[in-house]
């Protein structure tokens, strides 16, 4: 299993949905850089992850607004080199089709909720 968000639609007649469905999508969140750069050094386990959510649109959510500015100028616990630190995450997103979103733990959950639920929206319109 992949990804730490994923959305369902129960079976529901009066609606017109005749069966259960589950959206071909899932969101992964880390709870800030520091967190983002300890599963990048994780290579392997990492990529492996990675490599299963690619079956399936996904998003990396890291839970710190100004977590891109911090990844440039090195300001997380590790040593990592933030120029290889930059150079791996986008490497991956290229690889892996996926994008990285960088946003307030405030508004995480108002924005997990609306990914989902636009795409339920035009899962249901077809």
């Amino acid at each position: 299993m992949f990804g730490d968000y994923s959305a369902f639609i129960p079976k529901n007649n009066e609606f017109g949905i005749p069966r259960d469905l589950h959206l071909n999508a899932c969101l992964e969140r880390k709870n800030g850089v520091d967190e983002l750069v300890e599963s990048i050094k994780d290579r392997t386990r990492f990529e492996n992850e990675l490599i299963r959510g690619s079956r399936h649109p996904f998003v990396l959510l890291v839970e710190d607004l100004e977590g891109y500015q911090k990844i440039l100028n090195g300001n997380y616990r590790s040593r990592y080199d933030p120029k290889a630190l930059l150079g791996s995450l986008k490497t991956f997103e290229a690889r892996y089709n996926f994008s990285t979103v960088f946003i307030s733990p405030v508004t995480s959950g108002n924005y997990i909720y609306h990914h989902f639920l636009y795409r339920a929206r035009e899962l249901l319109k077809n």
